[in-house]
């Protein structure tokens, strides 16, 4: 799986379970779940086939209101020295009605000093809220197809 395909992967199931889990019982106490993890995958990127590390951390929050909490953060870092490695996080704030509000920092982007490309690129940050009547996007919402991410990803991969 590549990494663009796994972080959308990721994120599309944390929405989607904080959809299922969204009506938390007014009754039911306060919960904080965390977990971490780390995982090498196979990752072949802009035409490189490499090893990536993924680096994944969360926490879920139940509050007794039944208002919800999952807050993510996850990094990727290519074994080959050529690709930058990413950092990303986000909040899904659940409400006792099932309204979710996703906000998340901007996805960085870290280029190695031996690319010539040393420093951080800021792709994309904003606020989601989805309700029973649809979704509303507020902030720079980029194209996420794996052709556009490309140009964050791949620029002048030697």
């Amino acid at each position: 799986m590549h990494r663009r395909t796994l972080a959308r992967a990721v994120a599309i199931a944390a929405v989607g379970s904080a959809i299922i889990v969204g009506s938390v019982s007014a009754a039911a106490p306060t919960v904080r779940v965390s977990d971490s993890y780390t995982v090498r995958f196979h990752d072949p990127l802009c035409g490189v086939d490499q090893m990536t590390t993924l680096t994944e951390r969360w926490t879920w929050t139940e509050f007794a209101d039944g208002s919800a909490t999952l807050h993510v953060v996850r990094t990727f870092v290519p074994d080959d020295p050529r690709l930058p490695a990413e950092k990303g996080a986000g909040t899904n704030r659940i409400s006792p009605d099932g309204t979710q509000t996703v906000t998340g920092a901007p996805l960085r982007i870290y280029w190695p000093e031996s690319t010539g490309k040393h420093g951080i690129m800021v792709v994309a940050a904003g606020i989601a809220v989805f309700s029973e009547d649809g979704a509303t996007f507020r902030g720079r919402t980029p194209d996420l197809s794996d052709e556009a991410l490309d140009r964050y990803y791949c620029g002048e991969v030697d």
